[in-house]
């Protein structure tokens, strides 16, 4: 049976489109992510913007290489948790390199609000801005030229997110949608007029029942 076949929607909801991350996108960010790591090296080579020793881009490559594969991850399971969801801190950890950019970063198995998604599938990116502007404006020393470095590279895999939002926000802010690695189903709430036409058909089968039963008892 697929997958779509199985996921049942909400009462009071129906299926109305599907997302899933296109191939490009993915390739694109996997393809684009190790240079991130060069990035430092090479900028520090040209003394060129946030100079850094050669010590301190050795650190800065450790941990971007570190927040690449599971900065995003972390933030978003963090916030989902702090929303009262389900949250399983292994998986972080667990590298598979066709999902480490591209994913959700949620548990599956109940659906959630239009909002609810809307703010984990955002809140790295807005998280590493947040910390970063204030490094771009102000004065910096070493530790803050370091951050900054790292903070620059982490935005690269939020790219998967902002095009999942720019989806998102095209749909009805009443959704909820069921969540799955690369995958999200989106279901819309019922109109009035179809809330009363799927009652009346669940009132059918219910009708001829008891008709039947009538029957039977009167023979």
């Amino acid at each position: 049976m697929a997958l779509e076949e199985e996921i049942m929607a909400p009462q009071g909801y129906r299926f109305t489109s599907k997302f899933h991350y296109p191939k490009t996108l993915i390739n694109t960010i996997e393809f684009f992510t190790p240079l991130s790591w060069g990035i430092p090296i090479i900028l520090a080579e040209w003394g060129v913007f946030l100079p850094l020793q050669r010590g301190q881009v050795t650190i800065v490559c450790v941990i971007i290489l570190f927040t690449s594969f599971f900065g995003r991850r972390m933030i978003q399971r963090g916030v989902g948790r702090l929303l009262g969801y389900p949250v399983s801190w292994s998986s972080i950890f667990s590298i598979r390199i066709i999902y480490f950019m591209a994913d959700f970063s949620v548990e599956g198995g109940e659906y959630r609000s239009y909002w609810d998604i809307l703010l984990i599938t955002l809140a790295p990116l807005s998280l590493y801005i947040a910390l970063l502007i204030p490094l771009l404006l102000g004065h910096r020393g070493t530790i803050g030229n370091m951050l900054a470095f790292i903070l620059l590279a982490g935005l690269l895999p939020t790219i998967a997110d902002i095009y999942f939002a720019c989806w998102l926000v095209t749909k009805p802010r009443k959704s909820v949608l069921y969540i799955r690695r690369r995958t999200a189903w989106l279901f819309e709430p019922l109109s009035v007029e179809q809330c009363a036409q799927e009652a009346t058909a669940a009132q059918r089968p219910e009708q001829a029942r008891r008709r039947r039963h009538r029957k039977i008892h009167h023979h």
